[in-house]
């Protein structure tokens, strides 16, 4: 009698598994753990082909380089059971000429993992079109941040809205052509005075694209002169906005996202129902759409020490996009020395206490943004 195939051995299994045992810690608060990451972050260089006004200053050139193949091999380690790679860093992954090599090695060697990767679409040929949706499982990104030439222009410094609106209606296009549902498309906004107002304008431009999902980013200050682009001190224009927005999205369809110091779901509780703004299941990775999730965490709690593991092109590890606090150096100890040492123990010991660590004290979301 043939012996059935053990289940371990299909990739979905495995990266489910893990999401379970890495739900029981949780809920459990084990500062140890057996179970992975959920989510990993890998870089892949940080030159970038535009000069967008939000962002680090792009000059001197000297500042920014492309990490090679070999040197990405490096910080692999921690892939094994990730259902989610970030697989680009600070910078436009495209302009990288080793990143193919980097894509299909993921494909290749963690199969079943849903690669996420974040482009200003310039880039994005019909050499990757045809590759993304040849593996399937991407979440692509395409940085807009403007629903007008005019306006694009301004805010990065290069005339190419009509170039990258192209790209992404022929990565649609190709899309629905192939009945790639797997493949989930996603343009982003980062709400800063000069857009601000084109918001509700770019979630039409969303769906007159065919791309259901909008991500609302707010602007993380880098550098001083960024204050004066910051929405937060004209919260009754922003207010305005947003709820226009809103508006578009429930009337087109449109599913959004939100990061920001004044959620989607702030400015919309006045207007009722928007049960549709949350994502459905079938685009989330692997592990958000398996049913046997213990517990959902409640408003205020974070569990980035237990699913995340970011690392930076210097080897540098972190634990989310706001706390800067170093968990370990990658190209200086192994994996399982950072994950289970010290300072992620402290952050899993504390996060969800009434002293939590230092760095989390001023993110909108852990600290209550979100509070009506």
């Amino acid at each position: 009698m043939a012996q059935a195939p053990d289940r371990l051995d299909r990739p979905a299994d495995r990266l489910i598994l893990n999401h379970r045992l890495n739900m029981v810690e949780q809920f459990e608060q084990r500062e140890v753990l057996r179970s992975k990451p959920l989510h990993v972050a890998v870089p892949t260089g940080n030159r970038c082909n535009l000069r967008c006004i939000f962002c680090t200053d792009r000059g001197p050139a000297a500042h920014y380089s492309d990490l090679t193949f070999e040197g990405f091999l490096r910080y692999t380690e921690p892939l094994e059971s990730a259902a989610l790679v970030q697989l680009y860093g600070w910078g436009e992954p495209f302009v990288n000429p080793d990143y193919e090599r980097m894509f299909d090695h993921v494909a290749r060697h963690y199969a079943g993992t849903r690669i996420y990767i974040s482009t200003n679409g310039i880039l994005l040929s019909d050499r990757w079109i045809d590759k993304v949706l040849s593996y399937g499982k991407c979440l692509i990104n395409v940085s807009l941040n403007a629903a007008t030439r005019e306006t694009y222009t301004r805010v990065t410094g290069v005339d190419a809205f009509r170039r990258v609106v192209d790209n992404v209606r022929r990565l649609m296009g190709a899309r629905e052509q192939q009945g790639a549902r797997d493949l989930v498309v996603s343009l982003s906004f980062v709400s800063i005075l000069p857009n601000l107002g084109e918001l509700p304008r770019f979630i039409a431009l969303c769906d007159e694209l065919g791309v259901r999902y909008a991500v609302l980013q707010d602007l993380t200050v880098l550098e001083e002169p960024h204050w004066k682009l910051f929405v937060g001190e004209h919260e009754g224009e922003a207010r305005e906005t947003f709820l226009a927005a809103v508006e578009q999205a429930r009337s087109r369809g449109v599913f959004l996202d939100a990061f920001t110091h004044y959620p989607v779901t702030y400015y919309a509780q006045e207007r009722g129902d928007y049960a549709h703004l949350e994502l459905p299941r079938d685009c989330l990775p692997v592990w958000e759409q398996d049913e046997g999730t213990l517990f959902y965490p409640q408003p205020g709690e974070c569990y980035e020490p237990y699913q995340t593991f970011l690392v930076s092109q210097n080897g540098a590890v972190t634990t989310c996009c706001r706390a800067r606090e170093v968990m370990g150096n990658l190209l200086e100890q192994t994996f399982d020395e950072i994950w289970n040492g010290e300072v992620y123990r402290a952050y899993r010991r504390t996060i969800n206490t009434f002293r939590p660590p230092q760095a989390c004290l001023s993110c909108p979301v852990k600290m209550g943004s979100d509070i009506r």
